[in-house]
């Protein structure tokens, strides 16, 4: 099947976290970088505790960060580094900000389906 026959269902894209492969949301309506604890917890990473304030999801929905972190992902081959908040719950393993993604250069192709990520 080539590419620009594929029916487009998400806004997900293949990441590796430290030889982990999830689907990433890729949203262009949060602030920040989100990382699932459960997925923090496999990558046995360090959490930096949250002491600010709540964030509001898009359901209008108040939480608390359980933390912060850092981690490398991999897209497409390429390594980047991201700073991500620690949810408890979240619809996502990994959801990525569009600004994170822009920031690298990246264009995403939703009619031919593609990723490129550009050189910095």
């Amino acid at each position: 099947m080539r590419p620009q026959d594929r029916k487009l269902d998400s806004a997900d894209i293949p990441v590796t976290v430290d030889s982990h492969s999830v689907m990433a949301l890729v949203d262009i309506g949060i602030d920040f970088s989100v990382i699932r604890c459960e997925l923090g917890t496999k990558l046995k990473k360090g959490t930096t505790l949250w002491y600010l304030q709540q964030i509001r999801t898009a359901g209008s929905h108040l939480v608390t960060p359980i933390g912060a972190c850092t981690e490398r992902i991999q897209i497409r081959g390429v390594h980047f580094p991201g700073s991500f908040h620690v949810l408890r719950q979240c619809s996502k393993q990994l959801t990525l900000r569009l600004d994170f993604l822009h920031e690298y250069g990246t264009i995403i192709d939703l009619r031919e389906f593609l990723v490129t990520i550009g050189n910095r």
